[in-house]
This record gives C-alpha cells, sequence and structure tokens, in this order.
C-alpha cells in the first residue's frame, strides 16, 4: 500500500516532476509539428539540391532548439550547474567519444565541405556518390571498379564521418565537375596517322554529350588554378601518340562528367568501329598481324621446301646415274671383262655422297613441314578452353592438337603462338 500511495503522490500535477515531463512532452510535440510544417514548405523548392540541402539545415536547427529547450526546462534541478556540467560531459567522453567525434567530424564535414551531396569520392575502399550526409555519418550510392566512370550497383553505404580523418579521400567533384577521362585507339605501324587522328578528332567533337560541356567549364579551371595551384595548358580533347613493337598507341584525352563518362567511351567506341567498317579508319588487329606473319612465313616456307625439293632432284638424279654406273661396272665385271677398280670405287663413293644428301634434305623437308609454331609462356585461361587452342592453332592438324591436352604438365606451363 505504501508504494501505490508513494505512486500516486508522483503523479499529482501539482508534482515538479510531473509538470517537467509534461513540458518536455509538449515542446517535443511542438517542434515536431513546426519541423513537418516546414519541411512541407521546403519541398515547394524548385531546385531539388537546393530543396535537400536546406533541409537538412533546418532539420539540424530544430534539433538543436529541441535539445536546448529540454535542458532548460531540466536545469533548475542542477543546483551546483558546472559540477553537473563536467560530469555528464566525462561520462559522455568516456561512454560516446566515437559519436561525439563523429558528431564534430560532422561540423567539420558541414564547415570545410570535403565533400557535398552528389560528389563522386573514392575513401578507404568504398567508392561511390555521395547522397547523404548526416550529424554523425554519411552516405554514398556506391559505383562498381572504376571510381572514374563507373555505374551505380544500387547499394547505400553508410559511413561514420571520422572515416575523413584515418583515410585520403578523394574528391571527383571537388576542383571542378569533369574529370579528364582516356580512351586508346591501336592503329598499326603502316596506318595514314593524319588520317586517323583526324577522324577520331571527329568523331570526338560530334559527340552530343561532350559538345554540352558548359562554357563556364574555362572559369572553372580558373577557379581551381586560384585555389589549388594547379595548371592546365589546355581543356579540349587531344590526341598523344606512341609507338609501341607492333603498333601505334593512340591515347585521346577528354574532359567528361563523372557519371557520364562511361556513356560517353562506350559512344565514341562504337563510332570509331562504324568509322573501321567503312574504311575511315585503320585499326591495328592482333590476330590480323598474327595471320599476316603466319602466310608470310608459311609462304617462305615453301619456297624454302621447294628449293630443297629441287636440289633432292639434282641430288637424286646424280646418285641414280651413280648406281647405273655401278651396275654396268658390275657386269663388266661378271663377264670377265677388264675394268679398273678406282672406276667402281668412285661410282659408290658418289653413290653413298648423293644418297646420304638425299635424306638429308629429306630430314630438312620434313622438319621444315612439322615447324608451324613455337612454344612461350602462357596464361591459364587460354589453356582451358581447347577450342579456343584449336582456332589460334589452325595450322596444325587437329588430331595433333588433341595429343596436347592429354599432357597436362605442358598444358600448365607453356602456350603456343605461331613461327614467324
Amino acid at each position: 500500500m505504501n508504494y501505490i500511495n508513494e505512486l500516486k503522490e508522483i503523479l499529482k500535477l501539482d508534482n515538479i516532476y510531473v509538470q517537467l515531463t509534461l513540458k518536455t512532452i509538449l515542446c517535443i510535440l511542438i517542434i515536431y509539428i513546426i519541423e513537418k510544417i516546414g519541411i512541407k514548405l521546403l519541398k515547394k523548392t524548385k531546385d531539388d539540391k537546393k530543396e535537400y540541402n536546406y533541409t537538412q539545415k533546418f532539420k539540424l536547427i530544430i534539433k538543436i532548439i529541441m535539445y536546448s529547450i529540454i535542458i532548460i526546462i531540466w536545469s533548475r534541478f542542477i543546483k551546483d550547474a558546472l559540477t553537473f556540467i563536467s560530469v555528464i560531459s566525462a561520462a559522455f567522453t568516456i561512454a560516446l567519444r566515437d559519436l561525439i567525434f563523429n558528431f564534430f567530424c560532422g561540423i567539420y564535414i558541414k564547415i570545410n565541405k570535403p565533400f557535398e551531396v552528389e560528389d563522386r569520392i573514392e575513401i578507404d575502399e568504398y567508392k561511390g556518390d555521395v547522397v547523404n550526409i548526416k550529424a554523425m555519418n554519411f552516405e554514398i550510392l556506391e559505383v562498381d571498379n572504376n571510381a572514374l566512370s563507373g555505374q551505380s550497383t544500387g547499394i547505400i553505404i553508410h559511413l561514420p564521418n571520422s572515416i575523413i580523418f584515418h583515410y585520403p579521400l578523394r574528391n571527383y567533384n571537388k576542383a571542378f565537375k569533369y574529370i579528364w577521362d582516356e580512351i586508346t585507339i591501336n592503329v598499326p605501324l603502316d596506318c595514314d596517322l593524319v588520317k586517323a587522328k583526324s577522324t577520331i578528332y571527329k568523331i570526338v567533337n560530334s559527340n552530343e554529350i561532350l559538345k554540352k560541356v558548359p562554357a563556364k567549364l574555362k572559369k572553372q579551371i580558373n577557379n581551381v588554378t586560384n585555389n589549388y595551384r594547379i595548371y592546365y595548358n589546355h581543356y579540349e580533347p587531344i590526341i598523344y601518340t606512341k609507338v609501341e613493337d607492333d603498333h601505334i598507341s593512340l591515347q585521346l584525352r577528354y574532359l567528361v562528367h563523372p557519371k557520364k563518362a562511361r556513356f560517353v567511351e562506350s559512344t565514341i567506341w562504337n563510332n570509331i568501329l562504324t568509322a573501321y567498317k567503312n574504311n575511315e579508319i585503320e585499326l591495328y588487329e592482333k590476330n590480323k598481324q598474327m595471320n599476316e606473319k603466319t602466310n608470310i612465313a608459311r609462304k617462305e616456307r615453301d619456297e624454302e621446301v621447294k628449293t630443297l625439293e629441287s636440289q633432292k632432284n639434282a641430288y637424286s638424279k646424280i646418285a641414280e646415274n651413280s648406281k647405273k654406273d655401278i651396275d654396268n661396272i658390275m657386269a663388266q665385271l661378271n663377264n670377265g671383262e677388264n675394268v679398273s677398280m678406282t672406276r667402281l670405287t668412285d661410282a659408290r663413293n658418289e653413290y653413298n655422297a648423293n644418297s646420304k644428301k638425299v635424306k638429308e634434305i629429306d630430314s630438312q623437308i620434313e622438319n621444315l613441314s612439322a615447324k608451324q609454331f613455337k612454344l612461350i609462356d602462357f596464361n591459364e585461361e587460354e589453356l582451358s578452353d581447347l577450342s579456343y587452342l584449336k582456332i589460334r592453332l589452325s595450322s596444325l592438324k587437329l588430331e595433333d592438337i588433341d595429343k596436347l591436352k592429354d599432357d597436362l604438365f605442358v598444358i600448365k606451363k607453356l602456350k603456343y603462338s605461331f613461327l614467324f
């Protein structure tokens, strides 16, 4: 009964605790209504980005006001305010140090703006577009492995604000809203280089998205140079030339918005392939070059075989004549005729020497016929598909290739390419 009486005493309206609790609830309710009305009015803003920024700032102000009023309501019970603040601060510092650190990091982000909503950033192993910045954390919409031109995976990643002090931050939009993207186009060594570059420039300059790069880009770059000591000599598409072992690399560099980079690259490649089909540009084709070299090697081999066969025929005739001389001399000896033995010895020596030459040439021809590829290092992916080998080694007989699949050691250690 004593407990029930005490409970009734506490719940009396003239009880100070009840009054303050009711005031607190009323305060929270009023502020909640004000927040909802304010957000509804802010939604009338036409600019989505401004609407988002104003809404976030409004929510933060409302929370600060609400917490301040609640502290004021209950502060009358604190006899020693300084002692209370010290105790609470110590408790918060020990128990909620990570939350407090994240909160102040959030203030740092708001003031210094290392990134803003819609910026594409990369921090630690996370890459994506910033979609929300809160008091304790921020959220990014993840993109795939290529941060520059990657597409959204649809996954929202929540990161604590404190992460910006633990890992380097890459902001692909901080300086200005565009990035330098590159495409490498390989062309043959003997191509018309001037025509190739002209075709590529024509394709890039006619790209609808790149043409819409705002005129204020130059102004943005000037601002960057003023703030970051970064200088650009040009900001238009440019092609750099690099000579490789068996082809020329044309490295196209141009400015594009990160979120449109992948689509622009795909469009440029489609146009380059169309130009290639229309004979407006030559592209380096490794397989084609290999086939051309293979055909040259085959012709050289066939010519060498023809030369050897011609030599073989000559030696065969000499050996055949020497054999006839030996047979005639032996017939004369059998008939009791007087024949010089030196003549017989010379004929036999000549026959043996020419027969030996014929055998050597036969061996050379056989080696040339079998010498169609050489062994070099390879990656296992190529050998995992035997049909790929059959296509690549088109100069070999299929039954010879089939024998290779039984030799696992060779398959794991070697790969095959045409001998040039």
